[in-house]
């Protein structure tokens, strides 16, 4: 199997992975309801090439476990016959697991094997026993097949419901960055800290923020358009993405003005990432001037805290622009 098919199969039993699950639950009414020795549910990759082990209920007769898996000879079908069969000759199937096992002396099977609604593989349901079974059992085949159905269209109502889940946060993280830097917006911004300080005030831990803004970013915009004052918030944003981790909250709060919050990192790191960019911003010919103070528990007053870093930052700017407090 190639990386390409093998990523496939990984999306394949991620998303039926719910139904994995709930398939377990079925095997068990199935072994409480019809005479059966073993009942085990295989799931198969995305290609029907190879069929493992993911549930299985058994009164001793086969020695079947979690993760033994099945080779299929024919792409697409189980090496067994699907529906009702007695009389099966030769009586075996060949696992090839982490035990090697190899299944004899079946004498009857009951097969379904289930697909999705767009005609993908996603498993089979197998009954094994050693002896005859009467022929009444196969009344069981289409409550299984029900039973399967109805599992994968609950699913894809799961899914359809998890894919409207992810395009809301989709459009929410829009509404909430910055196209220009790709950072936080205002309003991000704000919800990010919310969330911070709630989370902080639980678990506490050092706080740093910094606040800065571009030296005279006015004049560069006023001198040299607007698409250059972009480049400009562009590479600001880039080099501060590349600075901070994700746990960081990094913000263009308005204009040329940014914040940073960084978390559980001794106030040297902070100055040190501070000064990193800083200097990275130098050689791209952008100054910038910076205020940074920590934010202590238990309250964690970050509204208060960006007032003094802001603060600081002016101070900086009056004395000597290109440089921090």
């Amino acid at each position: 199997m190639n990386k390409k098919e093998q990523y496939q199969c990984q999306i394949f039993k991620r998303i039926f992975e719910p139904v994995n699950r709930t398939m377990g639950q079925a095997i068990t009414v199935l072994q409480d309801t019809w005479g059966f020795d073993t009942w085990v549910f295989f799931s198969s990759d995305y290609f029907g090439n190879e069929w493992s082990v993911s549930h299985v209920k058994t009164m001793g007769g086969f020695k079947l476990q979690i993760g033994d898996t099945v080779k299929s000879k024919v792409i697409g079908r189980f090496p067994l016959d699907e529906g009702f069969n007695n009389h099966i000759e030769p009586a075996s199937l060949e696992i090839q697991g982490s035990r090697n096992v190899i299944i004899r002396g079946i004498q009857s099977h009951m097969l379904h094997v289930i697909y999705g609604e767009t005609g993908q593989l996603f498993g089979a349901v197998l009954g094994l026993d050693k002896n005859e079974m009467p022929l009444e059992n196969r009344q069981a085949l289409p409550v299984i097949s029900l039973i399967s159905d109805m599992y994968v269209k609950t699913h894809n109502a799961y899914q359809s419901i998890v894919a409207e889940r992810r395009r809301v946060d989709s459009v929410r993280g829009i509404i909430n960055k910055d196209t220009v830097t790709e950072l936080l917006n205002r309003q991000g911004w704000s919800k990010a800290v919310e969330a911070k300080q709630h989370a902080l005030q639980k678990s506490g831990g050092l706080v740093t923020l910094l606040v800065f803004d571009i030296d005279g970013f006015k004049l560069i915009n006023d001198k040299h358009g607007y698409n250059r004052g972009d480049d400009i918030l562009a590479t600001v944003g880039r080099t501060i993405s590349n600075h901070v981790l994700s746990k960081d909250i990094a913000s263009r709060i308005i204009g040329d003005e940014f914040a940073i919050i960084m978390t559980k990192r001794s106030m040297r790191t902070a100055v040190g990432i501070a000064n990193s960019i800083k200097d990275a911003l130098a050689i791209e010919g952008i100054s910038i001037s910076v205020g940074m103070v920590t934010v202590k528990g238990p309250a964690y007053d970050f509204e208060n805290a960006y007032k003094r870093a802001r603060d600081k930052m002016y101070k900086v700017k009056s004395r000597k622009r290109g440089a921090w407090v």
